[in-house]
């Protein structure tokens, strides 16, 4: 586990109100959608995707709000009253890198954050985030994932 501060930072993004299953399908057509939209505004691409859960469930099937983020450059030409467009505020966390395909990300990912989470005390803001660093298809041994926990300080 590694405790840090992320940056502020501007993404183009879709929220949708789902349940964990159904992420693949929305990922799927939320990512495509930013994408086209990034490209057709001739935005400057900032990073690497970032899924923002807010009050992730311990229930698979209850749903939850996830953000599907694509940071960008604000550039001073682009208007951020545009309402695909936000600042993610500076985010402090605690984080651990997950390596692997996703069907082992909540026993080997998740769940190993939250123990260190748990055994150093930190105190849950509800926030948490998924950082794609390399994604190779939901299969994929190469897949690269930071995981973080929004804390309190």
């Amino acid at each position: 586990m590694q405790n840090k501060v992320v940056d502020k930072q501007p993404v183009l993004f879709r929220s949708q109100r789902l349940t964990i299953p159904e992420i693949g399908l929305y990922a799927e057509k939320h990512c495509a959608d930013i994408q086209d939209e990034a490209t057709r505004r001739g935005l400057e691409i900032e990073g690497p995707w970032t899924f923002v859960s807010y009050s992730l469930p311990d229930n698979p099937s209850d749903a939850f709000q996830l953000d599907f983020c694509l940071p960008i450059v604000l550039a001073d030409a682009v208007d951020d009253s545009v309402p695909s467009i936000k600042v993610l505020p500076a985010f402090p966390c605690a984080s651990y890198s997950y390596q692997g395909p996703l069907a082992g990300i909540f026993p080997q990912g998740y769940a190993p954050l939250l123990h260190d989470i748990g055994q150093a005390k930190l105190a849950l803001t509800g926030e948490s985030r998924e950082v794609y660093l390399q994604w190779d298809g939901p299969d994929s041994s190469e897949n690269r994932i930071e995981i973080q926990f929004g804390c309190k300080a």
